[in-house]
């Protein structure tokens, strides 16, 4: 999420702080709690972001919740690897990894192919325009405009 905010949005007068929980449904279930306890402040000042195959759940239906346009970021980044668009992971196109990516993110990154600021742009360069589409939302959240 950050590179998200760093590559597309300007700077904003107003701090904004990213917080990664875990799955889903326990952070949707944090935002349902911070509309009445405001732990993390107002509900208008908290938004939380899930991966894209979340979008059609139920608990992702809420005020506040944004859905990434990609099922995840491991998700797409197994889908380039299996395209055949990681050149320099030709080495692991004999192993078998599970397609949810996140043995292969993890693989991927424990060999030095990326590290994690790589696999981001690198997957902003795949899917400029949806990201940067989303980006928009975020930056109309967090105050500014998208770069």
């Amino acid at each position: 999420m950050r590179y998200l905010i760093e590559r597309y949005c300007t700077p904003t007068f107003y701090l904004y702080q990213v917080i990664y929980i875990g799955g889903s449904v326990q952070v949707a279930s944090l935002l349902d709690r911070n509309r009445t306890e405001h732990f993390f402040g107002p509900e208008k000042d908290v938004i939380c972001v899930l991966d894209g195959d979340q979008a059609k759940q139920p608990h992702a239906g809420g005020n506040n919740i944004l859905c990434i346009p990609l099922d995840s970021v491991e998700k797409a980044l197994y889908a380039a690897f299996k395209a055949g668009d990681i050149p320099c992971a030709t080495d692991l196109n004999s192993r078998t990894f599970h397609p949810n990516g996140k043995e292969l993110f993890n693989e991927l990154l424990r060999i030095g192919v990326f590290t994690r600021r790589q696999v981001f742009e690198f997957l902003c360069s795949r899917h400029e325009n949806e990201l940067s589409a989303f980006a928009g939302k975020l930056s109309g959240f967090l105050g500014g405009k998208v770069t």
